[in-house]
Formats: C-alpha cells, sequence, structure tokens
C-alpha cells in the first residue's frame, strides 16, 4: 500500500489501463483502499478468532499472512515467532511462512 500511495501521488492525472479496462488512478486508489479496509477488518475478525481459540494455528498463520499483504512485517514475524514455538513439526505451515519470509 506504501507504494501504490507513493505512485499515485506522483500521477494523479494520468490514467492507466489494465487488461484493456481503464481505470483512472483515483478508481484504483479507492480499490486499493477498498481492499485495505476488507484486510483490515479480517484481521480484526481472526484476532478475535486466535483470541477465542488460542491453540487454532490457522488464525495465526491467516494473520500472518494479512499483516504481511498489509506491510506491516513486525506483526507479521510476531504470529510467525508463535507458530514456529506451537508447531514446528508441519510441513505445509513450514512452507508458506518460508514464502512469507522470503518476500519480506
Amino acid at each position: 500500500y506504501a507504494l501504490a500511495q507513493q505512485f499515485y501521488t506522483r500521477t494523479s492525472a494520468a490514467s492507466s489501463s489494465v487488461l484493456g479496462t481503464e481505470a483512472s488512478p483515483e478508481e484504483t486508489w479507492k480499490h486499493i483502499l477498498g481492499e485495505k479496509g476488507a484486510k483490515e477488518a479480517q484481521i480484526q475478525l481472526w484476532e478475535l478468532v486466535s483470541h477465542e481459540l488460542p491453540s487454532y494455528t490457522y488464525a495465526w498463520l491467516k494473520l500472518a499472512v494479512l499483516y504481511h499483504q498489509l506491510d506491516k512485517p513486525i506483526e507479521s514475524k510476531k504470529y510467525i515467532q508463535k507458530i514456529r514455538e506451537e508447531n514446528p513439526g508441519n510441513p505445509a505451515i513450514q512452507e508458506i511462512i518460508s514464502k512469507l519470509e522470503k518476500d519480506t
């Protein structure tokens, strides 16, 4: 989102074309903000789930991914560390974590 914000402020008068569909920078920016808001709402939900079900590893994994998508590496790493401590031997989870860490 930070990169999109920088790009948007530099090109506020230009339009873009993606896969044949034209969208103004303002429309694109509104779409980005809408997705960001949806991810933040999902975080609230998964925070509640992880609080109510503290041993539910999927909630921690979902939170790590969502925070990563919102470019919040500190919060993402907090959940990655928690997963590693509680579930060190799950290869599927370790594969997802390694992909997240590769992107940061």
